[in-house]
């Protein structure tokens, strides 16, 4: 064991002098900041965060909400148009002819014109009684 210091003593103290150097500037100081801050302080800076944090996140979902708001009134409207085209009766081609009735009309002046069997009176019966 001796032999080996001797042969390796400037090895030793240089590896213990960085050592002491690293543990002084590095370690110290995060241990410093990390356990012997005040509760206070720590509890603050981490409702800070939180806040911050919460924030962020009810921002993206207010966008999220803005997003979703818009798909939901494009698909409204496409559907719409939609419906709309299909109540939508299309022309016959060739338009149509005078005096020809076209679907659902009803001429007063032609009775006959409709699909009703037309005027049927109320019988009329004497009285009996």
């Amino acid at each position: 064991g001796v032999l080996y210091l001797q042969e390796n003593a400037w090895y030793i103290i240089i590896l213990l002098s960085v050592g002491y150097v690293i543990k002084k500037n590095y370690l110290d100081t995060v241990m410093r900041d990390r356990h012997y801050r005040p509760e206070v302080e720590r509890v603050a800076e981490h409702h800070e965060h939180m806040k911050q944090v919460r924030l962020k996140q009810q921002e993206i979902a207010n966008q999220r909400a803005i997003e979703a708001l818009a798909a939901r009134k494009e698909k409204e409207r496409r559907e719409k148009e939609r419906r709309n085209l299909v109540a939508k009766s299309k022309p016959k081609p060739g338009g149509s002819k005078l005096g020809k009735p076209s679907e659902n009309s009803y001429n007063p002046m032609q009775p006959w014109s409709s699909h009703s069997q037309g005027y049927k009176p109320s019988r009329r019966t004497a009285r009996r009684g």
